[in-house]
């Protein structure tokens, strides 16, 4: 397999190389090479970019595969003033035509500022890092998912899964406004949609008090290009793919503006068949030997899912604009699941086996309101936005279970058949109010308020199947019942100088909850008043240096299923059980970052988790029943060093690499389960893009990350390569991408737990060698300005509903 990789890559560069060539240095005013310039070829009679580059560390450029006419070459670097030069690539055989291209120096003058100054690809300013997608010609040709991956601090896991200063959860947002999309569906839009399409991307690693208090793996928020123009654009794309199942995906979406009207929505439909191996292993040390246990699973999903959104936009102004969203989603899956638990102990060396079969039916139904009001007051950029948001979420679980136990290899000598109905629903209703004003270009303050309220209602039943008849099984039935009110209002306070700027805000959030088990009559309130303090300062040192130093402090809440006091058996040797008592957990995070041109970015963090959630694995050493709990006798520390780097060897050839090392540190006091669990680990990440002629782009991406801890466990290296392969059609409107996931099949999580005289050990296997092959086109008006895209204010409710 590599080797033929090798030899395909070969082969595409020795074909772009039989085409004509424009090459040659950008220099500065001196005659002296100047690195990491753009380099863009235009049409001389519209200026339409026909490739682009960025010059390498040593101002060399390369563009290929340029048919013959009359171009326009540009060049463009920070400080220097756009160059134009006519280039005529004649008829005939192939040809290498040399061209420097020789910068001046930008005039100083404001006026000529205004006019000539353009944005770096890369900003850091005090509360975030920005990528200006609109100004970097190398991402012409790139999906959105691509340019996230290689953005600084930013990575992806085997499921393609952003990560961002390597945390997992990480929320995505589009103007300004959640965008709802998780998982496949999210991971889909991402590599569906066109860099060009994008103005920047704000990566925000620490949340100003603007943003809800909950989570703290960072924002990602997209800008979208705000073209003006009325008439009608979408875009359809469809996928196919195959590991060990077969998988597929299509979806379009339209975008219709007339006016003051804007009408817009998007329908995508997936179908996906898969599987997951699971592999638990115990061992139990006595004095008169080990006993083992070994849980073997093989869950068989098919899942078909649909999605959807509509929505439509007025402007009642010319600054204020009134938009009516809803969206949704429906899931049906059907499973099948084999279970095989090995038992065997010093006294019966032959083991005893505990065979379990599942096939469960599971529906889900989600659908969301938003009412928007968004109004511009000023010039300067002040405006005031509102949301009311209501929000259901429902599940519908039936499950039938056979459980047949086998005494040392004999014929079956107990059987049990069960069943359970998993009814389960969440209401959401949120409101929220943003200010900003703008007192010059220097000054804003921001202000608002958020009110959610949350209620959920779960009734699990369970029935035995006995004497051919189902009888309630009483004990396994529990009806529960949740209430949460988040009350919450903050402020935000920017200043910039001409070298410094500077943000401090403050976020004050009142919670009220009460959890009802109908069943246990249990019935357990609470409330709290916290508040969460952000800052933020930047310091420009000069053109090619700036730090930043930021801190905040964020809460994650227990998802509300977790609350429910019910003790959920996965078979009879595993089961798992909540705890309504469980409460949220703080953090406490401090940033330093470092930035050198666009070239080398650095970072290092440091957070603190008090009473944290401790997600407990607990192993019964006299019936070896393996039960999951959380409780909040924890404590959780982190230091991460992040380092990222863009070169480009080539013209035709970017490399970005991200190398995260860190240590973790947990520590647990729950009686009888104390432990201490720390690890110095390293991840590393290299994409690389090879832009060869007539649209094809080839991708490379590895991924090594060394053994890792994450509470009790401790996880073993994991290695991985995925390698895409695309091409531009249509104009450019439209792209082939055939993609291999993890060709060499070394995917598997591997982690283990080692405390007293108890060692288990899980090994998960998935579906994860696939090939898939996708398309992407863009029709219609490209000047038609984007459709809004928000949600509003019941974003971090949604993540807790966990269905």
């Amino acid at each position: 397999m590599r080797s033929a990789l090798t030899a395909l890559l070969l082969l595409l560069q020795i074909a772009g190389w039989a085409q004509h060539v424009i090459t040659g240095h950008t220099k500065d005013p001196n005659g002296r090479d100047l690195p990491y310039a753009s380099v863009a070829l235009l049409k001389t009679k519209d200026s339409t970019l026909i490739k682009g580059t960025v010059a390498d560390s040593a101002g060399s450029y390369r563009l290929e595969g340029i048919a013959a006419g009359n171009y326009l070459l540009l060049g463009r670097l920070t400080g220097y003033a756009p160059l134009y030069m006519r280039v005529m690539v004649p008829d005939g055989q192939a040809k290498v035509i040399a061209t420097d291209l020789l910068m001046k120096t930008a005039v100083t003058a404001l006026k000529s500022i205004d006019i000539t100054a353009k944005k770096p690809y890369i900003e850091m300013l005090a509360d975030k890092t920005i990528l200006n997608v609109a100004n970097n010609i190398a991402a012409t040709g790139s999906t959105l998912f691509e340019v996230l991956r290689s953005a600084p601090g930013m990575s992806a896991d085997k499921d393609d899964n952003l990560i961002m200063m390597g945390k997992k959860g990480v929320e995505v947002w589009i103007n300004g406004r959640p965008s709802f999309l998780s998982g496949e569906a999210l991971i889909n839009w991402l590599k569906g949609q066109p860099a060009e399409t994008v103005n920047k991307i704000e990566l925000i690693t620490q949340p100003s008090a603007r943003f809800d208090a909950a989570g703290g793996a960072g924002i990602i928020n997209i800008r979208t290009k705000t073209n003006p123009g009325n008439g009608l654009n979408g875009s359809l794309f469809g996928s196919a793919g195959i590991g060990r199942y077969v998988k597929a995906s299509a979806g379009t979406s339209i975008n219709f503006r007339q006016d003051k009207w804007n009408v817009f929505g998007d329908y995508n439909y997936n179908y996906s068949e898969s599987y997951n191996e699971l592999d638990v292993n115990s061992t139990v040390r006595r004095e008169k030997g080990e006993e083992y246990t070994n849980r073997n699973s093989y869950w068989h999903p098919f899942t078909h899912s649909s999605n959807f959104k509509m929505g439509i936009d007025y402007q009642l102004t010319a600054r204020t604009t009134l938009g009516v969203l809803v969206n949704g989603s429906l899931v049906n899956t059907n499973s099948m699941t084999d279970g095989l638990t090995r038992l065997r102990t010093p006294e019966r060396p032959s083991a005893d086996y505990l065979i379990a079969g599942t096939e469960r039916k599971e529906r889900l139904r989600n659908f969301r309101y938003n009412l928007n009001l968004a109004s511009e007051l000023d010039t300067l950029g002040s405006s005031f936005n509102t949301d009311i948001d209501v929000a259901t979420y429902g599940k519908d679980r039936m499950e039938q279970i056979e459980n047949k136990f086998s005494d040392q290899g004999k014929p079956a000598t107990w059987q049990a058949t069960i069943r359970n109905l998993v009814p389960a629903d969440v209401d959401i209703f949120s409101i929220k109010a943003d200010y900003t004003k703008y007192f010059n270009k220097s000054l804003k303050l921001e202000t608002g308020f958020r009110f959610s309220n949350v209620k959920t209602d779960s009734d699990i039943r369970y029935d035995s199947l006995l004497g051919g008849k189902w009888i309630s099984d009483i004990i396994q039935t529990s009806h529960f019942k949740y209430t949460e009110q988040i009350k919450a209002a903050y402020f935000n306070l920017s200043k910039e100088w001409t070298h410094w700027s500077i943000q401090a805000g403050l976020r004050g959030e009142h919670t009220l909850s009460e959890g009802i088990s109908l069943t246990l009559n249990q019935r357990v309130k609470r409330t709290y008043l916290n508040l969460f303090p952000s800052l933020f300062i930047l310091h420009k040192i000069n053109e090619q240096h700036q730090i930043s130093y930021s801190y905040g402090r964020r809460i994650d809440r227990p998802s509300y299923q977790e609350l429910n006091p019910f003790v959920f058996f996965i078979d009879p040797y595993s089961r798992m059980v909540g705890n309504p008592y469980l409460a949220p957990q703080f953090t406490n995070n401090i940033e330093v970052k470092y930035g050198f041109r666009q070239l080398f970015f650095a970072s290092i963090q440091y957070s603190r988790t008090n009473q944290a959630d401790n997600s407990l694995v607990m192993l019964d050493t006299l019936t070896n029943i393996m039960s999951t709990r959380s409780d909040n006798n924890a404590l959780s520390e982190k230091g991460a060093l992040n380092l990222t780097a863009t070169l480009h060897p080539a013209s035709w050839w970017q490399l970005d690499a991200t190398t995260l090392l860190s240590y973790d540190h947990y520590r647990s006091t729950t009686p009888g389960f104390q432990f201490v669990n720390e690890l110095f680990s390293m991840s590393a990440t290299l994409d690389q893009t090879f832009s060869l002629k007539h649209g094809w782009k080839v991708q490379l991406t590895s991924y090594y990350n060394t053994p890792m801890v994450n509470g009790q466990s401790r996880m073993v290296s994991i290695f991985s390569i995925n390698v895409g392969i695309q091409k531009s059609i249509f104009d450019g409107q439209g792209r082939l991408r055939l993609y291999f996931q993890d060709p060499l099949n070394q995917q598997r999580w591997d982690s283990y737990i080692d405390q007293g005289n108890t060692k288990i050990r899980w090994v998960n296997r998935w579906e994860n060698r696939r090939v898939s092959l996708s398309f992407n086109w863009k029709f219609g008006n490209k000047q038609v300005k984007n459709a809004r895209v928000r949600t509003g204010g019941g974003e971090q409710e949604r993540r807790r509903v966990n269905l």
